[in-house]
C-alpha cells in the first residue's frame, strides 16, 4: 500500500497559510513539534517505527487543518498515542503525557480528554488514511542491491560502509521534521538519503556508486531532480536548527 501524498493545491496554500501563517512559522512550528515527538518516544523507550509514524502523521494533519485553529502540543501528542497503536506498541496515556509536560516544560491540567479528541481529530481529517510506510529498510536493501554492504570483513571499506548506513540512517530520521514524507513515494526518499551521501567527500570514494551506463538511481526509478528535491529540504532543514547529519 502507498502512503497517501499531499496534493499540488495542498502544497500551494496549505490550511495554515489560508489563515495568514507564513510558510517559514508553519515550517519551524511542525519541524519542533517533529523533534518533541522524537525525543518523547526516546524517552519512553519507543521503537522508532512508532516514532516515525507519529511523525508523519503529524505532518499530514497540517496538510488539511490549519495551526490557528488547532492546538500543536495536543495534535502531536494525540498523534504519536494513534502511532503506538497502529505499529501495536500501546502506551500508558498518563506516562506519556507526563513526558511530553517535561519536554514542553509545563503542565497542562486535564489534557486526557483534549489529546484523545485530538487523536479523533488526526483520525478524521485523514480520512482514516493512516497506512504510513517508511524507508529505513528499502533503503538498506538498495545499499545491498548495489554491493555496499557485501564488504569483507578484512576490507578497509567495510567499517566505513557499514558507517555510511548509520548516517542514511539519521538522514532519513531528521527528514521526518520536513514535509517530505508527505510530498514524495518513500522510494524516493530512500534513495534520497543515499544520494546525500554521494555528496560528502567522506563517502563518494567509499561507495562508489556506479554511474554507467546509467545512473544508479534510474535503477530505483527516481530521477536526479526528485533526489534533488528531498535534499533541499533536508538540507534547509540543517541551516534554519540545531539539527546536524551525525
Amino acid at each position: 500500500m502507498l502512503n497517501p501524498l499531499a496534493s499540488d493545491e495542498q502544497v500551494r496554500c496549505t490550511p495554515s497559510r489560508r489563515d495568514g501563517v507564513s510558510v517559514e512559522a508553519e515550517d519551524a512550528i511542525c519541524a519542533h513539534a517533529c523533534q518533541r515527538i522524537q525525543q518523547a518516544g526516546v524517552i519512553l523507550r519507543l521503537p522508532q517505527a512508532a516514532m516515525a509514524t507519529a511523525q508523519v502523521l503529524f505532518r499530514r494533519f497540517w496538510f488539511v487543518a490549519s495551526i490557528q485553529r488547532f492546538d500543536v502540543r495536543t495534535v502531536s501528542e494525540g498523534a504519536l498515542l494513534l502511532a503506538c497503536k497502529l505499529v501495536e506498541v500501546p502506551h500508558s496515556f498518563r506516562e506519556m503525557h507526563l513526558v511530553f509536560d517535561y519536554l514542553h516544560g509545563r503542565r497542562a491540567d486535564d489534557a486526557r480528554d483534549a489529546v484523545l479528541t485530538a487523536e479523533m481529530q488526526v483520525l478524521k481529517r485523514l480520512g482514516f488514511h493512516v497506512h504510513v510506510e517508511l524507508p529505513y529498510a528499502l533503503m538498506i536493501n538498495y545499499l545491498q542491491t548495489m554491493g555496499i554492504l557485501h564488504a569483507t570483513v578484512a576490507s578497509k571499506q567495510a567499517p566505513i560502509r557499514v558507517q555510511c548506513v548509520q548516517v542514511a540512517w539519521n538522514y532519513l530520521s531528521d527528514a521526518l521534521q520536513t514535509p517530505v514524507y508527505c510530498l514524495f513515494p518513500v522510494h524516493t526518499i530512500a534513495c534520497a538519503s543515499i544520494y546525500l551521501l554521494t555528496l560528502e567527500n567522506a563517502w563518494y570514494e567509499a561507495l562508489a556508486l556506479p554511474m554507467e551506463p546509467r545512473p544508479w538511481w534510474e535503477l530505483f526509478d527516481t530521477t536526479r531532480p526528485e533526489l534533488r528535491a528531498v535534499g533541499s529540504h533536508v538540507m534547509h532543514l540543517y541551516a534554519t536548527s540545531e539539527a546536524v547529519p551525525q
